[in-house]
């Protein structure tokens, strides 16, 4: 069994890709070094040309993105913009905080990052709804946190070329647990999945729902592209 680490506790991956990886980026995404230099040049041409657009100076913030739309520079583009107009939009829910301000719902271990990879060398999230207790944390911390985690592991190029696992373990569902399934924010949370957030999302894996799960998935499921449904 892989072992569960806080998240507190992950670690960040600053190596270079070795050939295996290297590899791997070809055959998934079509990244060799020629079609790095042309897409990225191609990209930083389309952010210059948006005056609107302000990104944090380098090449590892873009590249990011082009691994999320396997080096296709139009379409990592237009997932930048609704990256930065989401934030710009929902500050509330963007605004990431530091990992020592998060103690408190750290503490109720609902949100874990596993610190090995699974056979496909994917990261693995699992959040544990039975651990969230309504009174001692807000939807929008729980967002929040989500949000820190997701950008820790999207500085890992191995995380950018293989993508991240969710598994939501539903066990301990509840009616204080409602508030956490609202239209809003499951609206919110596919948009980030499917167009803003530069990550590949490979899965989502549900376990020990309730027989009543159905009534959460009719609140997402309006929301989800035909692919992830």
């Amino acid at each position: 069994m892989l072992k569960t680490d806080n998240l507190r506790y992950s670690d960040i991956s600053r190596c270079p890709l070795d050939a295996e990886w290297q590899q791997r980026a070809a055959e998934e995404l079509n990244e060799t070094p020629e079609v790095l230099e042309r897409e990225l040049r191609a990209l930083k041409q389309l952010v210059e040309n948006d005056t609107n657009l302000s990104v944090p100076e380098g090449d590892d913030f873009l590249i990011r993105f082009l691994r999320a739309r396997k080096f296709d520079s139009k379409k990592a583009f237009h997932m930048i913009q609704r990256y930065f107009l989401t934030k710009l939009q929902c500050p509330q829910l963007f605004d990431c905080p530091l990992p020592s301000e998060c103690t408190s719902i750290f503490e109720l271990k609902a949100q874990n990052m596993l610190s090995e990879r699974d056979q496909f060398g994917r990261r693995v999230y699992i959040i544990k709804i039975d651990n969230f207790d309504s009174s001692k944390t807000t939807i929008d911390e729980v967002f929040r946190l989500n949000i820190l985690a997701l950008e820790q592991i999207a500085r890992e190029p191995e995380t950018q070329i293989s993508g991240v696992c969710i598994l939501l373990d539903m066990a301990g569902l509840s009616l204080q647990h409602s508030k956490f399934f609202t239209p809003y924010y499951a609206r919110k949370t596919v948009e980030l999945v499917q167009e803003t957030f530069p990550l590949r999302f490979k899965s989502f894996n549900v376990v020990n729902e309730p027989f009543y799960f159905d009534a959460v998935v009719a609140v997402l499921k309006p929301f989800l592209k035909e692919k992830i449904r």
